[in-house]
């Protein structure tokens, strides 16, 4: 599932740069429940090397995805 919608959100990359940032921080709060359940019902370093590296490829896609539309040193939180 996480493999799934992280190509949808490829797909829909173009409107990306249109987008505003609560259209994107949408698109992302949508993502959160997927991510989490992905990490907590799968054990990515599964003793099946195939396994483990077609989870490691969904970690890498995710890993990418974000590189290229987050720059998470620039939060800031309230008080910091």
């Amino acid at each position: 599932l996480l493999h799934q919608t992280i190509k949808e959100l490829e797909l829909n990359s173009e409107s990306f740069e249109s987008e505003s940032p609560r259209q994107f921080l949408s698109k992302l709060y949508r993502l959160e429940s997927t991510i989490t359940a992905f990490f907590d019902g799968v054990m990515v370093m599964d003793p099946d090397p195939v396994m483990r590296s077609n989870r490691l490829a969904i970690c890498n896609l995710l890993a990418q995805w974000s590189s290229e539309r987050l720059d998470l040193k620039e939060i800031i939180f309230p008080g910091d």
